[in-house]
């Protein structure tokens, strides 16, 4: 139990840093390049078309809406499970100093990847690709749900 728990917490840590990384990718290559690399490998950027068939009016910030969503999850599920098993696993260690390892090591693996992405944003996107698409789609019966809800509950404010 003691390596799955950790694992599992490594596993959420390094899924939101990929999705941090991908977003500010995105944002850093520009919309109207990151469309065309969408548009020439749409088997690989799947996730742009599904946003798209879902939620067809402006489905560039949904993606992004979508993806924050799962990242802050990710970090919340990261949080909660990290601490955990820092606070079971280590008995005599004070519960402020696992709020500091546990986001310390966060800070840390963010500023890693936020700093490869200037070395190679291109090939950084290549790279992370892969595991966002799995926590994309572990997660977007719950992100696509929230989503609805909101412009459901907007466009009810906008119509009063």
């Amino acid at each position: 139990m003691f390596i799955e728990i950790l694992v599992l917490s490594l596993l959420f840590l390094i899924g939101g840093n990929c999705i941090t990384a991908f977003t500010k990718t995105l944002h850093s290559i520009g919309r109207i390049h990151i469309k065309k690399a969408f548009n020439e490998k749409p088997c690989v950027y799947f996730f742009y078309f599904l946003t798209k068939r879902f939620f067809p009016k402006n489905p560039w910030d949904n993606l992004l809406h979508l993806l924050g969503f799962t990242k802050h999850l990710l970090y919340l599920l990261y949080g909660t499970t990290f601490f955990f098993f820092l606070l079971n696993y280590t008995k005599d260690t004070h519960p402020f100093l696992i709020i500091v390892i546990v986001a310390a090591l966060g800070l840390f693996l963010d500023f890693l990847i936020l700093s490869m992405i200037h070395l190679s944003s291109k090939f950084l996107l290549k790279i992370i690709t892969p595991p966002i698409w799995f926590f994309f789609l572990l997660f977007s019966p719950l992100t696509f749900l929230i989503l609805k809800l909101e412009h459901w509950i907007f466009h009810k404010k906008k119509i009063q």
